[in-house]
């Protein structure tokens, strides 16, 4: 009967899970074409939802998983593994490369080696901070990931959720520097400056500051909240929750963000003509504080936004 209606969510997540144990169950762990890998393709047009119906298949495993939390684990080598892919289509391509790998491992101990929060809960959370900087509002869609990522989970022979490993790709770079009008740059600059407290604008030179400040983030049509009713000082919140339940020390988290406010004032930086070509302008108000930000140098940040290395037949 399923194989008659259109594919759904939950239907499908659940029948890659099933399969997945009775191929363990059959003993088939090591056959390379019955075994218990299995594969869900999500894609669509922007605004399908594919992002959203990741998450849901994301819960519902892990949701399977913590029921069986409670039964013992087979041998490793039973384990088996759930992949999801889900692309983007964007329509531009300039400067896009290939972004990384990140896991999700048991973390988060506490002194006596009990885990602080479960596995379920970290894969989940690893959502919210991979919207905040790699999603953006675009004219149909308010929370478009600009990005494909590659999505494996690993579970015992129980059907318990073990880790996960996340393959991101094709950041849509342009974006930083320009995006078309009625859209906004990535969630986490607007975030920062709605939902950062005083301390922490204090700290990350940002003052009083708000989107309309910033080269990068101001928009000549006032597009700077979200039209589904999601705020950003609210999805801040569950970015810094999200970083903590992943293990991310204080001082990691700070850094972060100060790489984030130096990138604001970044673009807000301006240039004038000298002999050499051009050079930075110390009366920017901005220079300042991307140098106490970062940690380099004026001379250092002016070397490499202003000198060009040319390299032909292996000389410089």
């Amino acid at each position: 009967e399923l194989k008659e209606l259109p594919p759904h969510v939950y239907a499908v997540a659940d029948n890659a899970y099933r399969s997945m144990m009775r191929a363990i169950e059959d003993g088939n762990g090591d056959d390379e074409v019955t075994g218990p890998d299995q594969s869900i393709l999500v894609s669509g047009e922007s605004g399908a939802g594919k992002t959203v119906t990741t998450k849901i298949i994301m819960k519902y495993l892990a949701a399977l998983s913590k029921r069986n939390s409670s039964k013992t684990d087979k041998a490793s080598s039973a384990a088996g593994r759930w992949k999801t892919k889900s692309f983007q289509f964007s329509p531009s391509t300039t400067g896009h490369t290939r972004s990384g790998v990140s896991s999700v491992q048991p973390k988060a101990m506490t002194p006596n080696g009990k885990r602080t929060t479960n596995i379920e809960q970290q894969v989940l959370e690893s959502n919210p901070i991979l919207e905040s900087f790699g999603n953006a509002r675009t004219i149909r869609n308010d929370n478009s990931s600009r990005f494909g990522k590659f999505i494996e989970i690993q579970f015992t022979g129980m059907g318990k959720l073990l880790g996960a490993r996340i393959d991101s790709y094709l950041l849509e770079k342009v974006r930083l520097t320009k995006h078309a009008d009625g859209e906004r740059n990535y969630h986490i600059f607007y975030e920062l400056l709605n939902g950062a407290s005083g301390s922490e604008r204090k700290q990350l030179l940002l003052g009083r500051t708000n989107p309309q400040d910033f080269a990068m983030t101001r928009s000549s049509s006032d597009t700077y909240k979200r039209r589904d009713g999601v705020r950003d000082d609210t999805t801040f919140a569950a970015l810094r929750k999200a970083m903590a339940t992943m293990g991310f020390k204080p001082t990691d988290q700070t850094d972060i963000l100060q790489i984030v406010s130096a990138i604001l004032h970044l673009s807000n930086l301006t240039f004038l003509e000298d002999s050499s070509g051009c050079t930075l302008d110390n009366n920017n108000s901005s220079l300042r504080a991307v140098l106490q930000l970062l940690g380099v140098s004026r001379e250092n940040l002016d070397n490499a936004l202003c000198c060009v290395n040319i390299e032909a037949g292996g000389e410089k």
